[in-house]
C-alpha cells in the first residue's frame, strides 16, 4: 500500500437517483396479514404492496 496517492486527477462521484433507503419499522400482526393478502390478491409482494 503506497504511503501517498496522487488523486490530482480525480473525479467527484456521479450522483445517482432513485436511491433505496431502509426503513424498519413494527406493524400489528393483523395489518401485516392485511398487506401479505393486499399484496397476493394484487400479484405482488407484500413489501411492494
Amino acid at each position: 500500500m503506497k504511503s501517498i496517492y496522487d488523486l490530482s486527477k480525480a473525479k467527484p462521484a456521479k450522483r445517482r437517483q432513485g436511491l433505496k433507503v431502509q426503513k424498519s419499522f413494527r406493524l400489528d400482526p393483523e395489518v401485516l396479514l392485511w398487506l401479505e393478502e393486499q399484496g397476493e390478491k394484487n400479484g405482488m409482494g407484500y413489501q411492494t404492496f
